[in-house]
């Protein structure tokens, strides 16, 4: 056989090559959610990052996509842009190229992915399909019999405008539908009642393929069809959780570990005179022994220790918040809680009549209707951002509970006069809550969160705050500051991470400043000085006990030490402020 046979027979077998590799490519796509009634305008913000689609559910629900990626990294990329612009729900899926065979479509034209296509352009030359490859929307229609079918038929389309088309054989997984979604329901019957002649009935494939339906995804979907019915409150559902509040010990003391904290502790109770032994920087049973005798026989300690108790007592006695109770009691008793809440007009309200029917019953339209009238209120008058990461105009369907803690966790921050965290559902769903926070780095900052790590209820750090409130000085303290310090708190007590350069950093320099301020404070008189010193004491240690706390959290030792002094920081700046000037 001559150079010039083989070239056909090369071809072949290159083609057969390249159609197989690309028959085993994953092609990546960024899988939005699942929303109600959706529309392309409904996701304006993402419009320009790719080519949008929806997978139709039934019961007006629809899973919504973005894009497709040869590479997994450039979808990464999308993803992380789809995520800042509020759909933080988000995530990469996989398109299973083995749903599909090898199918004959007619290739009319080529847009830059996230551009805004006029279909109507398109629309005469039969049903349309589209196929997303990284920055390109190649837009087709078909299918056809075979090739030879859509080659007959080219010519028919070029007379319609449309001169560049081609015909060209693609795997039908990778093919997109211009349905009722991009066109509205009437658009797309007159469409499919004037089909090109010599295509597929309804556009089905040669050889029994199909379009897929379905990706590779991380989450279950939601059931399709069969919800339970609305159920009318109160109900007496069989809840398959329960949840008793754990008792909260302060953290044991590890010995073996050698800390400045430790050390700076030992000075001042040598100074004390409690501690006799050498400064070694290990909380030994002689550091042990002496902190113990020091809170029992130190006068300041002991005054602010009954000050603390008094205003522990008058919080308690204020706090009269029924929603609350039934919020922090909602797994102990969820038949009474429920029926309670059920009395309640606050978004959160519904928000947690809808956590509990999903743990009785499952995914549901009485979950979506009741969570989506929740976000609808308590986001009512508030227009969507560049920076908001959020979509609080979305119509969600829930198949998980981890979208549901995630956006209970948003109503909370638009609940902060009605109802906090309830320290249950951060330490029942710690994965959840880690979760979310990780999506949105400011979500813990926003929220009224409980002491959920009980750090705040340690008697040392009880006394530590009671002190820090009497000598910061009435005029000084801010209450949004005092706020703000609190919800840093609870983030990093709920949400233990290695703190960042820059927030360690300011961190180290206020806590010298404030250590310092503190100490040169009580050198103006005897008085001052008992104060001084035994503010101090509490302080290093409340820090020693941070650092373990940190550390039985899954923290190195180094990170426990930083994070630490960044808590204390939170916990104390607002009061302390002048000390650190």
């Amino acid at each position: 056989m001559s150079f010039k046979g083989l070239l056909p027979v090369l071809f072949l077998i290159f083609t057969g090559q390249t159609l197989f590799a690309q028959a085993n490519q994953p092609i990546y796509t960024i899988h939005i959610g699942t929303f109600m009634q959706a529309s392309p305008n409904d996701f304006l913000p993402v419009q320009g990052l790719g080519f949008l689609y929806a997978e139709e559910l039934g019961g007006n629900l629809y899973k919504i996509f973005l894009g497709g990626y040869k590479d997994r990294n450039a979808a990464d990329a999308v993803l992380a842009q789809v995520q800042s612009k509020g759909y933080i729900d988000a995530y990469v899926g996989t398109l299973d190229l083995s749903f599909g065979s090898n199918a004959a479509l007619i290739q009319l034209g080529i847009k830059p992915a996230g551009q805004v296509i006029d279909w109507n352009q398109y629309l005469s030359a039969g049903p349309l399909y589209v196929i997303q490859e990284d920055k390109q929307v190649k837009i087709l229609t078909g299918i056809f019999q075979d090739v030879n079918t859509a080659k007959t038929q080219l010519t028919q389309i070029r007379k319609q405008g449309f001169k560049d088309a081609f015909v060209k054989t693609v795997n039908s997984a990778l093919l997109h539908p211009i349905d009722a979604f991009h066109l509205g329901a009437q658009a797309t019957a007159a469409m499919n009642q004037t089909p090109t002649p010599q295509q597929n009935p309804g556009g089905s494939t040669p050889n029994n393929g199909q379009i897929p339906k379905s990706y590779n995804q991380s989450v279950p979907p939601p059931q399709q069809g069969n919800y339970p019915p609305q159920q009318t409150y109160p109900v007496q559902p069989t809840f398959p959780v329960s949840y008793e509040t754990p008792t909260i010990l302060t953290p044991n003391i590890r010995a073996k570990v050698k800390r400045s904290s430790v050390a700076s502790l030992q000075r001042l109770l040598k100074s004390e005179g409690s501690y006799k032994s050498s400064i070694d920087g290990y909380y030994g049973k002689g550091t042990t022994a002496a902190y113990l005798k020091t809170a029992e026989e130190n006068g300041q300690i002991q005054k602010y220790t009954l000050l603390a108790a008094s205003k522990s007592t008058l919080a308690a006695n204020a706090s009269g918040n029924t929603l609350q109770y039934h919020i922090n009691n909602l797994l102990n008793a969820p038949e009474p809680s429920m029926y309670a809440l059920t009395a309640f007009d606050a978004p959160i309200a519904r928000a947690y009549q809808a956590y509990l029917t999903f743990l009785s019953a499952g995914p549901g339209l009485e979950v979506n209707n009741l969570m989506n009238a929740a976000i609808q209120v308590a986001y009512s008058g508030q227009a969507l951002t560049a920076e908001s990461r959020f979509d609080h105009t979305a119509s969600y369907a829930y198949a998980d509970i981890e979208q549901i803690v995630r956006h209970i966790l948003y109503i909370h921050t638009r609940s902060k006069q009605t109802a906090s965290v309830p320290c249950w559902l951060t330490q029942a769903h710690a994965q959840e809550t880690r979760t979310a926070f990780s999506l949105d780095p400011n979500l813990a900052a926003e929220l009224p969160t409980e002491d959920c790590g009980g750090v705040l209820n340690w008697p040392e750090v009880q006394v530590l705050m009671a002190m820090a409130q009497d000598i910061a000085g009435a005029s000084q303290i801010s209450e949004k500051e005092v706020g703000a310090g609190q919800s840093k708190t609870a983030q990093f007590l709920l949400s233990p991470a290695k703190p960042d350069a820059d927030a360690l950093k300011v961190a180290n320099t206020w806590y010298d400043k404030t250590t310092k301020g503190v100490y040169q404070w009580g050198t103006q008189d005897p008085w001052l000085q008992e104060i001084s010193m035994s503010f101090r004491i509490l302080l290093y240690q409340s820090q020693v006990m941070l650092e373990d706390y940190y550390m039985d959290q899954g923290l190195k030792n180094k990170e426990a030490v930083n994070l630490g002094k960044v808590t204390l920081q939170a916990m104390l700046e607002p009061y302390l402020k002048r000390f650190a000037e």
